[in-house]
């Protein structure tokens, strides 16, 4: 009898000793934006980007840096945590290397730019006010009317009238235009709680760098949450939108049809959930083509366009 009690206690200490030794459930964190009302918080966007394009059997290459600085003020935190900030262009970086030429344009150095990148400069201090949920999902934009108005009183158009500005350019001024180069998007969290190796999908769309509506799936895995730091990795299938309407500029109708990927890793603060650092490459293939003719090309025509680019964002 005392072997059998003598056995039976060694088998429940050793059951013992393995169920303290087996790996405790994954800790779960819920990753959130968590500003401060009348706190503000600033970000670095660079998009650099190669543009190959095949035309009239020669290949065009283009390059151009696209440069931001962005102020967010926190004007109100509802009850809900929904956050409502007053977005600010407060500097502007261009750079494009071209067959056709060169234009450079820094706000912070204006004396020095090229003129005809002058028009640059009426971008600077303007903006607009976006209501943005926990998660990053942006509920309301205001003032972009407001912000367009103020643009084109800076501008010199050049003899073209403010009508036929909105015409070419205004595409580059709607609500999801100006909510994708705020960078906001960037880091869209969960509807729950997550452990590090877990993963979540997230649907956007919005034109890119070139005015293009792109649809963008998007895969978030949590890669780590070390010091108050979460990393997380991003892998992303991009789409151009079925049926977005084409681009008009100068009378000359363009559409773009191209899809490629995008992958890049980001680091958040855990607290506030707001971009430490993040870096992204995307690569995209399709074709161009065009209605109406003009600048020596005429209408119906399409070739084939390659677009590397890398976007960086950083807190600053």
């Amino acid at each position: 009898m005392r072997k059998i009690v003598g056995a039976t206690l060694v088998i429940l200490l050793l059951l013992a000793l393995l169920s303290s030794c087996a790996p405790a459930p994954a800790e779960k964190v819920l990753l959130r934006y968590r500003l401060q009302e009348g706190q503000s918080y600033a970000l670095r966007m660079k998009t650099e980007q190669k543009i190959t394009q095949s035309l009239l059997g020669q290949e065009i290459a283009i390059n151009q840096t696209l440069g931001l600085d962005m102020r967010y003020d926190i004007q109100d935190v509802d009850p809900q945590g929904n956050m409502t900030a007053q977005v600010t262009i407060e500097a502007l970086r261009y750079r494009m290397e071209s067959p056709m030429g060169n234009i450079e344009y820094d706000s912070q150095k204006p004396a020095s730019a090229d003129p005809t990148a002058q028009a640059f400069g009426a971008l600077v201090g303007a903006n607009f006010t976006m209501k943005f949920s926990p998660t990053g999902q942006v509920l309301e934009v205001s003032g972009v009317e407001e912000m367009m108005e103020s643009v084109l009183d800076r501008l010199d158009l050049a003899g073209m009238s403010q009508d036929q500005f909105r015409q070419s350019f205004g595409q580059w001024f709607d609500e999801k235009g100006l909510v994708q180069a705020t960078g906001l998007n960037t880091a869209l969290y969960p509807d729950y709680p997550i452990a590090v190796g877990e993963s979540w999908l997230k649907e956007t769309s919005g034109p890119g760098m070139m005015a293009v509506g792109l649809n963008m799936q998007n895969t978030w895995t949590l890669r780590s949450c070390q010091g108050g730091v979460c990393t997380i990795g991003v892998s992303t299938t991009v789409q151009t939108l079925p049926g977005a309407a084409p681009l008009e500029m100068m009378g000359i109708q363009v559409s773009y049809d191209f899809s490629g990927n995008q992958t890049g890793t980001m680091e958040v603060d855990q607290a506030s959930g707001w971009v430490i650092h993040a870096e992204l490459q995307q690569k995209l293939d399709g074709k161009v083509a065009v209605k109406g003719g003009g600048q020596g090309i005429p209408s119906g025509m399409n070739w084939p366009i390659a677009i590397e680019s890398v976007v960086t964002l950083d807190s600053r």
